[in-house]
């Protein structure tokens, strides 16, 4: 499976942190309360230095951009919800209740920093952003969330049309990504409406997954799969299936 790098948190790696790492650990909480306080736009490298007591050169030292605090969070907010998932996914066989516990496990990772989410929301709808993602910097993390899209197909019950099934990883993944948004805005206590919505809403998509396995849906599935081809062109699977196939030749 694709790993974004620098995803280690084990408690080894922790007791072993060089002073270098502990002061980055310490720029870093600085800039994420600087980020809530001032705004993400707002804030410039010069206000995070300030906040720190240390020199821009100091600062950039340890990170070359405001962008590049936000990516050390991507990255830990991924491996602890890859490592929530899997504990979740690891007691279902049901889809219906993996595919639910893999979202829910989402968003409890990203439960403490909401507010931060919130902030950062501009920027990461905005296509031109490096935060962006869906955007060419996030792809490491991107393919790595799709990944576990893949495992928690691939223990589970579910079964669905051949040609359907090289899309659903992605399928999936962009359908966590509409709830991660909905739940960011969701102004319900404790954000009840997202996870009622989760609850409602998941087991009707999945049953329509299954329904693509009836013979008679092919008239229904080919404009299903020719949007696909246009919004997914090269899905994750295929393009790695396709230097097995080219070196067969």
């Amino acid at each position: 499976m694709t790993k974004p790098q620098h995803l280690d948190s084990t408690e080894e790696s922790k007791s072993k942190k060089s002073k270098s790492e502990r002061t980055a650990e310490r720029l870093y909480e600085i800039s994420i309360q600087q980020f809530l306080r001032r705004g993400f736009d707002e804030t410039t490298m010069r206000d995070l230095a300030q906040a720190a007591d240390l020199s821009p050169g100091a600062f950039y030292y340890h990170f070359p951009s405001k962008e590049a605090v936000i990516q050390r969070f991507y990255e830990r907010t991924f491996q602890q919800f890859a490592e929530a998932a899997r504990e979740a996914m690891s007691a279902h066989t049901r889809f219906e209740a993996r595919f639910i516990s893999l979202l829910e496990a989402r968003l409890a990772t990203f439960h403490e920093s909401r507010e931060l989410l919130i902030v950062l929301s501009r920027a990461a709808v905005d296509p031109r952003s490096t935060l962006s993602p869906f955007g060419p910097e996030q792809k490491l993390i991107r393919e790595a969330t799709i990944d576990l899209m893949r495992e928690c197909i691939d223990g589970s019950d579910l079964s669905a049309h051949k040609k359907l099934e090289t899309y659903l990883p992605e399928l999936l993944w962009m359908y966590m990504m509409g709830m991660i948004f909905y739940w960011v805005f969701d102004k319900s206590p404790a954000q009840k409406q997202t996870h009622e919505l989760i609850r409602l809403l998941t087991p009707q998509i999945i049953r329509l997954i299954r329904f693509s396995r009836i013979p008679l849906t092919g008239r229904v599935l080919q404009p299903i799969l020719q949007v696909l081809q246009l919004v997914i062109p090269e899905p994750l699977a295929a393009r790695r299936d396709s230097p097995k196939r080219n070196s067969r030749v």
